[in-house]
């Protein structure tokens, strides 16, 4: 004697695939119809614009800083950068290191500066110069001992 299915087994094999579009080309083994996913031409994980006005952009950052959170603020400088460096808008990248205040910002994040902008550092040469210039002041000041080994490599 063969065993019976219950009904509802049987029934949820039956069901509309109007109702469930899952559903569809499960009784041939094969889907009929092809699901196909479109996305707008935006690279994936790229904010359009995410320094804004600079001024704007550094009052965040001296914030982060202020309150110690190391990471968002080595994050946010360094995919503000790269957005820049990568749109080759060199002219805000210059502001940011002309305008930013060493003295406000973790030392980490001055580097993680440094570091971002160090592929593009012949189209910012005066305000990048500058900017390594007071982080060297400070961290002679601050770190004399360690100075020397943070910023190797970086000028």
């Amino acid at each position: 004697m063969k065993a019976r299915e219950p009904a509802a087994v049987r029934q949820a094999f039956e069901l509309s695939s109007m109702r469930y579009p899952a559903r569809c080309g499960l009784g041939s083994r094969r889907r009929e119809d092809t699901l196909e996913v479109t996305r707008e031409p935006r690279e994936v994980g790229r904010a359009s614009d995410r320094v804004g006005g600079v001024q704007g952009w550094l009052e965040k950052l001296y914030r982060l800083c202020a309150e110690g959170k190391i990471d968002p603020a080595i994050d946010m400088v360094l995919d503000a950068m790269d957005d820049l460096i990568v749109a080759n808008d060199l002219t805000r990248c210059n502001e940011i290191l002309a305008c930013a205040d060493v003295d406000r910002l973790l030392d980490e994040a001055s580097i993680a500066l440094l570091m971002e902008t160090l592929r593009a550092k012949a189209g910012l040469l005066a305000a990048r110069s500058d900017f390594y210039r007071r982080l060297e002041i400070k961290l002679r000041g601050q770190r004399a001992s360690e100075a020397d080994a943070l910023l190797e490599g970086l000028r």
